[in-house]
């Protein structure tokens, strides 16, 4: 059988003919790119150098705040005297004739330094410590441990204790009711009220006289819960949580509300900081 290729190859030659043609007929088409914007990176000059921030002083406190009596956990008291001597005791009497440990301390901005005398009872003959302290609260001493002979963690902060009256002028909230506050006053008011702003109007007060820890609280005219005239005779403190106990003395109140609540009624109140 004859093959006719001359028949084939001129067909192949115009099919490729005709797809070129096709190809070159084929109108060109514009393809817009869109620009993607790129970070520029700031140069080495144009960042600012950082700066170091400077570490505050320590504020500088007057010796004179520390003078007085201190009490720390209820039942543990420093006494620092203004001839930069102090005492430390279990009880305020022993203070003066019965101290645990006596020294000399000194004050420089705010770091506290003592040193025990060689013939105290302390913890170690010579002991020396250095602290820093604050008053973080009006009437609250806190000691921040730098270096103690005896101590290798931070003393917790001791509450004044004495003069009482300094301490327990202040606003307070009535721990056992959140909405009884009162208001004690420098000029012997203690003013009642359902909030604060209630107990500053001093719609309802009483009177008190203070003598060393004892208070006697008179019944004011306008108190709903005792007779006007009637007394009350009740020990106060400040604890270690800065907050005002008031223990009535058995057999020594006329009020009917605390005779009520129990013999020997103790009452917490928490200082209210602005």
């Amino acid at each position: 059988m004859k093959t006719n290729y001359g028949f084939a190859i001129v067909v192949v030659v115009l099919i490729l003919v005709s797809c070129i043609s096709a190809e070159a007929n084929i109108e060109p088409t514009s393809v817009s790119l869109t620009a993607v914007p790129t970070k520029t990176e700031p140069s080495p000059s144009s960042t600012p150098a950082p700066t170091d921030t400077p570490t505050p002083e320590p504020p500088t406190i007057n010796i004179e705040e520390i003078y007085g009596t201190w009490v720390y956990a209820g039942h543990i008291f420093f006494q620092y005297n203004p001839d930069h001597t102090f005492a430390y005791a279990f009880s305020e009497a022993s203070l003066a004739d019965g101290p645990l440990d006596f020294g000399t301390f000194e004050l420089d901005g705010s770091t506290f330094t003592f040193v025990s005398d060689p013939e105290s009872a302390g913890c170690e003959p010579g002991r020396r410590g250095v602290y820093e302290i604050s008053f973080p609260y009006p009437n609250r001493l806190e000691f921040v441990l730098i270096e103690d002979t005896c101590h290798d963690s931070e003393n917790p902060a001791m509450t004044r204790m004495t003069p009482i009256e300094k301490a327990m002028v202040d606003d307070w909230q009535f721990k056992e009711n959140p909405l009884y506050y009162l208001q004690i006053t420098n000029d012997g008011q203690i003013c009642y009220g359902d909030s604060l702003e209630a107990a500053a109007e001093q719609t309802i007060c009483n009177s008190y006289v203070l003598e060393s820890n004892l208070i006697t609280e008179t019944c004011g005219e306008n108190n709903p819960e005792c007779d006007a005239g009637q007394t009350c005779l009740a020990s106060v403190k400040i604890n270690i949580y800065d907050q005002l106990e008031y223990q009535v003395i058995p057999g020594n109140c006329d009020w009917d509300i605390h005779n009520a609540a129990a013999p020997y009624a103790s009452h917490q109140f928490i200082r209210q900081y602005p």
